[in-house]
């Protein structure tokens, strides 16, 4: 290699390694914005504490940067970047790995929110109120221990958690089925003509729903909620 090339290559490799380093290292703005995004969507539920790490990472960016430390602000840039990753994949991971826990959650919540105002929530000697409140508790238990890696833990809250739900729709499925046939019952002349088909998935709905509470099927309803949402 002639001198003259050799100086024109050490010329662009200066300009390059610039020019990689910027791309390797986030800016904070982009590293608090993907931050705030992952806190404000769904996934944050299951994954708060390796956010609350990337926010650290973050914070500590901030202060290396004014205290005038570019290399120590870039690695925690960088740290905090691969952290929010982490929590995205602890979340992905999570959700897969419960998909039945979720499930039953989300008809748990569903028909709770239906039946907001029902005086069978809370009747009983335990209610069905502050069984879903345990499930909660168990259920956070569970995301906390995946965080930290205590799998069987996690598994063991995971557990704890589905089955308490399952044990408070026990509790209201009783209720629901009874308001969804009082209210097919009393469905207007116009609903069933000019709703046939929604009267018909509303009937259909409400005899699985009471197949399952009068003990002539084993399987819960899945989204037994919609059942009420059909009828009214």
């Amino acid at each position: 290699m002639s001198v003259k090339h050799f100086a024109v290559t050490a010329i662009c490799l200066g300009f390059l390694l610039p020019i990689c380093a910027s791309a390797e290292t986030p800016s904070a703005e982009s590293v608090r914005q993907s931050i705030e995004a992952f806190k404000a969507g769904p996934d944050f539920q299951f994954a708060p504490a390796t956010i609350s790490r990337a926010q650290a990472y973050l914070g500590a960016a901030m202060l290396a940067r004014d205290e005038q430390k570019p290399d120590d602000a870039s690695a925690a840039l960088v740290k905090a970047l691969q952290t929010i990753k982490e929590a995205e994949q602890t979340s992905d991971n999570y959700q897969q790995r419960f998909a039945s826990l979720l499930s039953v959650r989300k008809s748990a919540k569903d028909t709770q929110a239906a039946m907001a105002n029902e005086n069978d929530l809370n009747s009983g000697e335990v209610s069905a109120r502050q069984l879903l409140e345990q499930a909660e508790d168990s259920l956070g238990a569970s995301i906390k221990a995946m965080e930290a890696g205590q799998l069987n833990q996690t598994q063991e809250q995971a557990t704890n958690a589905e089955k308490l739900y399952r044990q408070a729709l026990d509790i209201m499925l009783p209720a629901l089925s009874d308001k969804v046939s009082r209210l097919i019952s009393r469905a207007p002349y116009a609903a069933k003509r000019h709703a046939p088909k929604t009267l018909a998935a509303a009937k259909n709905k409400a005899a699985e729903l009471r197949a399952y509470v009068d003990g002539l099927s084993e399987t819960a309803p899945s989204r037994p909620a919609d059942a009420l949402y059909l009828a009214q």
